[in-house]
């Protein structure tokens, strides 16, 4: 377990980047307002996958060279990877997403304990998968922000709520 009031940053090894994956089996907690968790890792990133959320903090940052698995409780996620799947749920309610990259061709699964936003574009070469589940609350919902695009190129869009989808004005969804 790490606990901080600051931000935390867990980065690959520079003597050997291209060796290890990250994998979080605890808790890292940053209590600090507006602080972030940054994990950058030169292959797969990965936390036990229990239910039980291994990265909490206001901010979330991830980078990976390979896979994305994570459990999380964030108000705001950053995602990016060069190749492979990525799968993220906050496991104890929603968040925002605000950096997204993916110019590989792995599968994007994004769930919530609701609700979910998608402030950014996120455009690539798979599956997109967004579920904003039912958590008994009125705000179950699954809101694609003004003027922001949602687009597969080889493959499905798949958007699920416990309420409602909401599409803002100017936002596309888009599967090719």
């Amino acid at each position: 377990t790490v606990d901080a009031v600051g931000n935390i940053i867990i980065q690959k090894s520079s003597v050997a980047p291209n060796t290890a994956d990250i994998v979080v089996n605890g808790v890292v907690t940053t209590t600090g307002t507006g602080t972030t968790i940054t994990v950058d890792s030169a292959r797969d990133l990965t936390t036990s996958v229990d239910g039980t959320a291994n990265l909490v903090g206001d901010n979330i940052d991830l980078t990976a060279v390979n896979d994305i698995d994570v459990e999380i409780d964030a108000d705001s996620l950053f995602l990016e990877t060069t190749t492979g799947d990525i799968s993220v749920e906050d496991v104890l309610g929603g968040f925002s997403l605000e950096g997204f990259n993916n110019p590989g061709s792995g599968t994007l699964t994004l769930t919530t304990h609701s609700p979910m936003t998608i402030a950014v574009d996120i455009i690539q070469a798979a599956v997109i998968n967004l579920t904003a589940l039912e958590s008994g609350d009125v705000d179950d919902h699954l809101i694609i922000d003004d003027n922001v695009t949602v687009q597969s190129t080889t493959g499905d869009v798949n958007l699920s709520a416990g309420d409602n989808v909401n599409v803002n004005t100017g936002a596309l969804v888009k599967s090719d």
